[in-house]
């Protein structure tokens, strides 16, 4: 599966019915939508965003994404971040997994992967009522796959939404 196959994916991911994500492992509930984690599980069940979804979906986990925990709990509550280890072995987490894993260039400081993997992922560069609507996320990665360009911000600071969305 290519990089832009895996943003295409993960957009028809984000569009199918929650009752069909992927759940995490002893959660017999579907994760809701969070931009604001990239997963966190509580008594009440798992919140998580777009790369947290991306870390439970098996197909990606078979090609080495995933969620890994981070071994502190905050308050009762277990987070994650994602991880990427490619074929060649290599290990890389959080914002570097995912500009690697999708195929958007090298995350760093001035990295070129840096406006394209903030502009789809990062809570911060939504509208705050997109927080929670997983058809916003879908949209942004639609228009990666497609190669939009991310250096020109006001484009991508509203997400267009499909029809049925609104």
């Amino acid at each position: 599966m290519t990089p832009t196959e895996r943003l295409l994916a993960l957009a028809d991911l984000l569009e199918a019915d929650p009752a069909t994500w992927p759940r995490p492992a002893g959660d017999d509930r579907p994760p809701a939508f969070d931009l604001a984690d990239w997963r966190q599980t509580t008594d009440c069940g798992t919140a998580c965003c777009a790369a947290g979804l991306a870390g439970l979906y098996p197909p990606f986990q078979a090609l080495g994404f995933a969620l890994a925990d981070d071994p502190r709990p905050v308050g009762g509550i277990r987070h994650s971040y994602p991880a990427y280890r490619a074929a060649d072995g290599d290990l890389s987490h959080n914002w570097a997994a995912l500009s690697l894993f999708f195929g958007l260039g090298t995350y760093g400081p001035r990295g070129p992967g840096r406006p394209a993997v903030r502009r789809a992922f990062a809570f911060d560069s939504y509208p705050a009522a997109d927080h929670t609507n997983p058809r916003a996320v879908a949209a942004r990665l639609r228009r990666l796959a497609a190669g939009d360009p991310v250096d020109d911000w006001d484009s991508w600071k509203t997400t267009p939404q499909p029809e049925e969305s609104r």
